[in-house]
């Protein structure tokens, strides 16, 4: 009978150590840290929020780029590639605009030595402040 209740009380606190887990697991990934763009360099290889002024927007045909800085070589910027213009409900150089203010989710990563996030489909893309 003693047996039983240990073998119980091992279960149930397995169980609550693993709840306990997956819902720290769950509120990290919840809470991604929101940085400025001038920050992401620092935070390559995270996934991030980042936010920042639209400055330049560029089709080359191949791919959107949206940058915060003019030039934008050497700083942040968000790229979106024609492979994923189909997710969006207009053409991306027509949502994105200079002066707008937005808020980007995705994971940093290098693009020819700048910190960029790829932008797949537009739940990443949150406009908080229009253009003037």
């Amino acid at each position: 009978m003693k047996t039983i209740w240990v073998v119980l009380l091992a279960m149930v606190a397995a169980v609550g150590f693993v709840l306990f887990f997956y819902h720290n697991q769950k509120n990290a990934a919840d809470s991604e840290l929101l940085i400025h763009y001038t920050q992401a360099r620092e935070y390559a290889g995270q996934n991030v929020i980042v936010w920042g002024t639209i400055r330049n927007v560029f089709n080359n045909r191949l791919a959107v780029y949206v940058g915060f800085e003019e030039p934008r070589r050497g700083s942040f910027f968000v790229r979106i590639l024609k492979e994923d213009w189909p997710n969006f409900p207009d053409a991306p150089e027509k949502l994105y605009r200079p002066g707008q203010t937005i808020r980007v989710r995705g994971k940093i990563v290098w693009y020819q030595g700048d910190p960029i996030i790829y932008v797949r489909h537009p739940s990443q893309i949150e406009i908080t402040g229009e253009a003037h």
